[in-house]
């Protein structure tokens, strides 16, 4: 029950924080935007190269008989 209060407590005092200092938030969103989606790019472009090797991967986990 009591972390249910602090979360509700953090959640007000975040949304508080973002109406005080709104300009401030805007600023941060310019300069994390589009390094979420660098990052975001870095990923699928990882999770796309990964999806070659399985192939290669199954013939070694085979075991000889």
């Amino acid at each position: 029950m009591i972390s249910i209060l602090v979360g509700v407590g953090l959640i007000i005092l975040g949304l508080w924080g973002i109406v005080q200092w709104f300009p401030d938030f805007l600023i941060f969103l310019k300069g994390f935007f589009p390094l979420s989606i660098m990052l975001g790019g870095i990923v699928a472009i990882i999770v796309g190269v990964s999806s070659f090797s399985p192939a290669r991967s199954h013939e070694k986990s085979k075991p000889k008989s």
